[in-house]
């Protein structure tokens, strides 16, 4: 107990969790609040701020009961991940919006994530002029949420009985799927206009956030619906935005037809059954994936490149980064512990994954509005200044692994 309260403090005293030193978008100041949005979930919503503006609220980075839910997810002592919740947060807290319109993008997170989890990417994306949704579902997939009256959800696991396989996981992930699904198209939904109608401005939030009605309004009065929706996740949230777009008996066309794109960092696309993904191969959506090194070297990736067949031009991998590379648990601890437990990539320099593959998201989000607009296809999106991310398939000579043809006819 003494030692890990002396580890804990020493990691706040050294300024642990580190964000990104700076934004690669226009807008130097980030906003956040957070709230829920009727009949779906919490979430916490990044928005360019106004250049003078200054948070006059110190809120913490994580909630201290999210912080109980990660420690009993990841079976750590939960007085060891303290030191997140004495973290401030990053972005300025109930800022005012910065002048102008914005278009929306909706985040979905990965298995154990909640809505602090991806802080870092999530303001990056913001920064360049757009608003930046990150969900906490309800499903039971997540470390940490909580309903509306209250009750909390911790992550359920599957049963151990039955051994792992593809048919196992699809079975098994099918409701989770389906619940997110509902979440999203609901705050579609809400930021396509239902917001307007007052009653829904009573943004009710849990945690240690106090959002106020105002602050939410002069966020909402920003939003450019005429730009559509794009849809953005990591992991489980990429197949939840696949699945979202391409499940079948629901009426819900009116508001998939707001989409103008769909971003995923390392989807696992092994969750999703074998007639989604051929649809979503075929999607007139545009697809886009970034991929970690460490999820193209696993025999799950062939589901991704099926995903990609129809568009191969829009998939990169990131040298050297990890699974956990695009969230913000890389950078909670020192280099040499989060290497040690995989979340970090050996070669991979600070906050580099972050940076190249929101660079890549943002330019893929902003080519997909521009054909959402003129009700075209995307022709080409500016891959300039990418490095150090790649084009897939990847360099054999440089990883040292099979290719990726080889990868994606491996026996499951």
């Amino acid at each position: 107990m003494v030692a890990t309260s002396l580890i804990q403090r020493l990691l706040w005293v050294c300024q642990y969790p580190g964000f990104s030193k700076s934004l690669l978008g226009p807008y130097e100041n980030v906003g956040v609040i957070q709230g829920r949005i009727p009949s779906s979930a919490a979430c916490q919503v990044f928005y360019p701020a106004a250049a003078d503006s200054t948070s006059n609220k110190s809120l913490p980075y994580f909630r201290p009961r999210a912080v109980q839910g990660l420690a009993e997810y990841s079976g750590m002592d939960p007085n060891l991940f303290q030191f997140l919740s004495w973290k401030r947060h990053p972005c300025q807290v109930h800022a005012p919006p910065a002048v102008g319109e914005f278009p929306v993008v909706l985040f979905s997170h990965g298995l154990g994530g909640c809505l602090e989890m991806y802080t870092d990417i999530c303001q990056q994306v913001a920064s360049s002029g757009m608003i930046v949704v990150a969900l906490e579902h309800e499903d039971g997939s997540g470390c940490f949420a909580e309903t509306a009256d209250g009750q909390e959800i911790r992550y359920k696991s599957p049963s151990s009985k039955e051994p792992y396989s593809r048919n196992k996981v699809v079975n098994f992930r099918k409701d989770f799927l389906e619940h997110r699904a509902r979440e999203v198209t609901r705050t579609m939904e809400f930021f396509l206009g239902g917001w307007k109608d007052e009653k829904n401005l009573d943004m009710s939030s849990n945690g240690v956030y106090e959002t106020t009605t105002d602050v939410w309004k002069q966020v909402l009065e920003k939003v450019d619906t005429k730009k559509g929706v794009a849809l953005f996740g990591h992991s489980f949230g990429g197949a939840s935005m696949v699945y979202t777009m391409q499940r079948e008996g629901q009426d819900q066309t009116k508001v998939l037809d707001g989409v103008n794109s769909v971003t995923m960092l390392d989807p696992w696309a092994f969750a999703l059954d074998k007639k989604l993904i051929e649809k979503g191969s075929q999607s007139s959506v545009p697809y886009l994936s970034v991929l970690s090194e460490g999820w193209v070297t696993n025999p799950e990736t062939e589901q991704v490149l099926e995903l990609h067949v129809d568009n191969p031009d829009n998939l990169y991998y990131m040298p050297h980064s990890r699974h956990a590379s695009f969230s913000d648990s890389p950078w909670w601890l020192p280099r040499v512990i989060t290497r040690r437990f995989g979340l970090r990539g050996k070669k991979e320099a600070r906050h580099e994954t972050i940076a190249a593959s929101a660079k890549a998201c943002i330019n893929h989000m902003k080519a997909s509005i521009k054909c959402y607009q003129k009700g075209g296809s995307i022709t080409e999106m500016d891959t300039s200044g990418l490095a150090p991310l790649l084009p897939f398939p990847y360099s054999t000579t440089e990883l040292k692994l099979p290719r990726a043809q080889q990868l994606s006819s491996q026996k499951m």
